[in-house]
């Protein structure tokens, strides 16, 4: 078993648009939130192989939905 410790958890936020067109308003289709950083990047690919991994670290209330 190996325990991942992430301390400080980044939040990435993914704009999708459609193709920008210069002197105009470029509007955002879709916006993506998703967690990021080295322990958790490790857990995550721990957790696409059979290996059993229990991630530690602080988390914010905002923020918990996104690791479930």
């Amino acid at each position: 078993m190996i325990h991942t410790l992430t301390l400080n958890t980044a939040i990435d936020m993914n704009i999708f648009c459609d193709p920008l067109q210069p002197a105009a308003v470029n509007r955002t289709r879709q916006t993506e939130y998703c967690p990021n950083g080295k322990g958790v990047n490790v857990s995550l690919v721990l957790h696409q192989l059979p290996a059993a991994n229990p991630c530690h670290g602080h988390i914010r209330r905002f923020y918990r939905p996104l690791y479930r």
